[in-house]
């Protein structure tokens, strides 16, 4: 359970003015927002089990922030992509009269995957920001996660300059016990 003192950090978001942070200081602040609230799901309902669960968990989990509800889902989607629709919907998140599109990212960064921690055994640590960073100092925080082959080629492709593409793996969705 959160202590107190959690409690009522996260109840203070309501007074968070966003439209007064610029576009480094929102991905950071909705990065960290949405580690805390995944914590504070996991703690508090439980880990789901199944789709319908894990939809319910990233939809239906939401705080007050700025004086707008936020859930996982709206956080991912709306602000940090962009306003793109997650996988399987037919819906954005935030329709044009919505005052939270404002808010979205000008340009979506793929590299956020690799900070948002969605409590399963493939997401990353939880890791806390005050600056996202540059890629290519993410991509050294992502050898973490890599065997020591891997890892020594990303080290010669950063130190090249050239550019780096990133591969996506197959996911595992179990939620670490």
């Amino acid at each position: 359970m959160p202590t107190k003192a959690k409690s009522s950090q996260h109840t203070d978001l309501h007074r968070v003015d966003i439209l007064a942070l610029s576009t480094d200081e929102k991905l950071a602040f909705f990065l960290n927002l949405y580690n805390a609230m995944v914590i504070h799901a996991v703690i508090r309902g439980g880990r789901p089990n199944g789709v319908i669960d894990r939809r319910s968990f990233f939809s239906d989990f939401q705080y007050l922030v700025g004086g707008n509800v936020y859930s996982l889902n709206i956080i991912k989607n709306g602000i940090l992509r962009n306003n793109r629709r997650s996988p399987y919907s037919l819906m954005k998140p935030f329709s044009n009269a919505d005052k939270r599109i404002e808010l979205a990212l000008p340009k979506v960064n793929p590299l956020i995957h690799f900070g948002l921690c969605n409590g399963t055994r493939s997401s990353p640590s939880v890791r806390f920001n005050a600056d996202f960073g540059q890629e290519k100092e993410v991509l050294k925080w992502i050898m973490d996660y890599l065997d020591a082959t891997k890892a020594g080629l990303l080290t010669h492709l950063l130190s090249d300059g050239g550019p780096v593409n990133v591969a996506y793996h197959n996911y595992d969705w179990s939620v670490n016990s």
